[in-house]
């Protein structure tokens, strides 16, 4: 139920205000006599009330009905959709045996989504359960994970072009599913956080403003991850790398690399310098990538060795780019923290 309600503040013993709350609203939340609520002040004045008891209290359960003629994928990616908008469990509810949409859900459970275990199986049905509270793994957790984790995959990337390491570059591939799993992770915590205050205390978030700028955060570094895997999947394509250009190529990647380091820092910090520092290093990425490419057409190599080095140069500018995003959405809520109340529009964690 969503309604306006007017109500007049009194005083009770001389010195504290007092507001009564709806009765169809804590009916609604399942409040009683004695139990806690939450104030969070709001921008613009305003303050939010919010069950703590009442917040763990609600198991999510959703349905999934898998037809027989569907695809895999379209059952999987109805899947995630239920995961991300926050079921605690999700019942998969199979018409006929469908053995092998079964298995396919389970290794993709298995492999893409974090705390997610099946609990419950039948002839028709089984139920997957998420067994992870998101303060076991807060949201710049989540974002200081993805970063290592992208940033090694883009060296190793490299170091497998180099030296033409095939069985490296397999390696490198497939570690994308561990950044998907961070992934999806950061977006079930983040649209939680919007409809539970009370859950962006227990991220870390310190507004709800700040929401976007982790969303916006995250995808650029699962991005990050995906060119890194593009840049291990041409190095079949490469073959032997020209070691005329091995050494400009590593400063190449360190200083993309550089890029999405001062970036993330700046986000930890919340160091305007460093953002800024992070894009004018951009910058110079695009320009060493234009250097680099007019060298190795000079090469005079085949061109399906060309066309590898030049995918594969794409990928390293194009993290730096992504890197550079994430430093502009910094600046960002660094700005938008700075029009704050000093005591106004703030999260205390849980």
């Amino acid at each position: 139920m969503s309604q306006q309600e007017e109500r007049r503040l009194q005083l009770t013993g001389g010195s504290t205000y007092i507001v009564s709350l709806p009765k169809w609203w804590i009916n609604s939340t399942g409040l009683r006599k004695g139990d806690a609520v939450m104030l969070i002040p709001q921008p613009g004045g305003g303050l939010l009330v919010s069950p703590i008891s009442g917040a763990y209290k609600e198991r999510r359960i959703g349905v999934l009905e898998a037809a027989p003629l569907e695809e895999h994928d379209d059952v999987v990616r109805k899947f995630l959709a239920m995961y991300l908008a926050g079921y605690d469990a999700i019942e998969v509810r199979f018409k006929g045996e469908m053995v092998e949409l079964r298995s396919y859900l389970k290794g993709v459970i298995r492999r893409k989504l974090i705390g997610v275990e099946v609990i419950e199986e039948s002839q028709d049905s089984m139920v997957a359960r998420c067994l992870l509270r998101y303060s076991e793994l807060p949201l710049k957790s989540i974002i200081e994970r993805m970063r290592i984790l992208s940033s090694l995959m883009m060296q190793d990337a490299l170091r497998a072009i180099i030296e033409g390491d095939l069985s490296l570059a397999q390696d490198v591939a497939s570690r994308d599913d561990d950044i998907d799993r961070l992934y999806f992770l950061s977006i079930r915590q983040l649209k939680a956080a919007i409809s539970n205050p009370a859950v962006a205390g227990e991220i870390g978030l310190r507004s709800l403003r700040e929401a976007l700028g982790y969303r916006l955060i995250s995808k650029s570094l699962e991005r990050i991850a995906d060119h890194a895997t593009s840049m291990a999947q041409v190095a079949p394509l490469i073959g032997k790398f020209p070691q005329q250009l091995s050494g400009e190529l590593s400063e190449f990647g360190a200083i993309s690399l550089n890029v999405v380091e001062d970036a993330v820092r700046a986000l930890v910090s919340m160091d305007e310098r460093t953002a800024l520092r992070a894009i004018s290093l951009a910058q110079d990425v695009v320009k060493y990538e234009e250097r680099l490419t007019k060298e190795v057409f000079d090469l005079g190599a085949a061109a399906i060795v060309v066309a590898g080095i030049k995918l594969m140069l794409e990928s390293v500018r194009r993290i730096a780019e992504y890197g550079s995003d994430i430093a502009e959405v910094v600046i960002n809520m660094i700005s938008d923290r700075s029009m704050e109340e000093p005591s106004g529009d703030r999260f205390t964690s849980m």
